[in-house]
């Protein structure tokens, strides 16, 4: 009986492994990068949290300057309130 498994059929095997530990490999990766964009996701949402914090005391200030532009005295209260930057 001759050999049925020839050259052509191991390239033929090899190259099938090859493609599914290159597709294996770019799903991990897929999973990876998902898991780091939701990540940041979640700090752009705090990142605009904070902003809208400070348009707010922004205005306040503002606000108080208007009603009373001699008066500086709510300056100290605000920037005491403010959270120390990371």
């Amino acid at each position: 009986m001759e050999n049925r498994f020839g050259m052509k059929d191991m390239v033929i095997v090899a190259l099938l492994v090859v493609i599914i530990v290159v597709a294996a490999i770019g799903l991990r990766s897929a999973g990876r990068q998902a898991e780091e964009i939701h990540d940041i996701a979640q700090d752009v949402e705090k990142m605009q949290g904070e902003v809208q914090r400070l348009r707010d005391q922004i205005e306040q200030v503002g606000k108080e300057l208007e009603s009373d532009p001699d008066s500086t005295s709510a300056l100290p209260a605000i920037i005491d309130s403010a959270p120390e930057v990371e």
